[in-house]
């Protein structure tokens, strides 16, 4: 059997947008003969496979099947294979880097009370009506138009996908299918990165969702990140603010919803840290005022 080694960015043609959201598209199609592997993946993957079947391999789970009409997961940081059971088999491969549904508070919540119930296993999601749908669009644009390569239609695409995912399917299948992203079974910097800024900077919070002790969640961060989890949260959230607000026009608003969080929270939030109001905070990193942190 012959072996295809890819580049992941040869499957995926990658974009962004002003607030580094990174997210893409490819339709691929596979031979029998030919098994196709990626060494190292730095983006979450979720392929849905249109025609055929295929073996899929990464470093959570070893030949797992996905039939026609099923999508499956593929973890960040996994190396990953692809082998057809058919003469050929045809995906939509769809990369991001973070999840629309972290926006979705309740069921982050949900997320949070039963990710660390039981280990992770395999399985896939049929690709229901409504998805179907979305996903003939998409096809319709790579196969026609080429557009879906635009920054701003990919970006649109994405948040459409997991609008889907949040209104059109069950919340436990949802847990069950993306709990790699809200787990720590992947590199512990990679699910402190992920996560802590929709867990709020609540330390409980993330460590609930860790399912680790109080001890070693304490012990891993400070041996990874140096420092405290709580002074690291509030950094890093310090970080994360004053780069938003630098963005031409931005409103105290569109600040809240880049962060994930209503805008009591960030009034709150900047209040505590800068002592100022959202829009004092804009008005000072815009004309490159000193911030006082708190």
């Amino acid at each position: 059997m012959k072996r295809h080694v890819l580049d992941v960015n040869s499957l995926v043609e990658l974009v962004h947008n002003d607030h580094g959201l990174i997210t893409g598209f490819s339709l691929r199609s596979f031979k029998k003969e030919l098994a196709v592997m990626d060494h190292h993946s730095n983006h979450y993957y979720i392929i849905y496979l249109l025609e055929g079947s295929i073996d899929l391999s990464c470093s959570l789970y070893s030949k797992k099947l996905v039939r026609e009409g099923e999508m499956a997961f593929i973890p960040k940081e996994s190396a990953y294979s692809i082998q057809s059971h058919t003469k050929r088999s045809k995906a939509l491969f769809f990369a991001f880097d973070t999840t629309m549904i972290k926006m979705d508070s309740a069921l982050f919540n949900y997320f949070v009370k039963n990710a660390s119930k039981k280990p992770y296993e395999f399985n896939t999601l049929p690709i229901n009506e409504q998805m179907r749908k979305v996903l003939d669009m998409i096809l319709s644009q790579i196969t026609h138009t080429k557009k879906v390569k635009i920054s701003q239609v990919c970006i649109s695409w994405n948040m459409t996908i997991f609008v889907t995912f949040t209104s059109f399917y069950k919340r436990s299948e949802l847990l069950e299918f993306f709990r790699p992203i809200m787990s720590t079974t992947m590199d512990f910097r990679s699910f402190v990165e992920n996560n802590f800024l929709e867990a709020e900077g609540n330390v409980s919070k993330l460590r609930k969702l860790s399912g680790l002790s109080r001890h070693i969640f304490e012990k891993n961060f400070k041996d990874i990140f140096g420092s405290a989890p709580k002074e690291w949260f509030h950094e890093q959230l310090r970080k994360r603010i004053t780069s938003l607000a630098k963005k031409q026009d931005i409103r105290p608003k569109e600040l809240a919803r880049e962060l994930h969080i209503n805008i009591q929270r960030l009034a709150q939030i900047t209040r505590l840290h800068f002592d100022c109001t959202p829009s004092e905070l804009i008005e000072r990193v815009q004309n490159g005022k000193s911030l006082h942190s708190q």
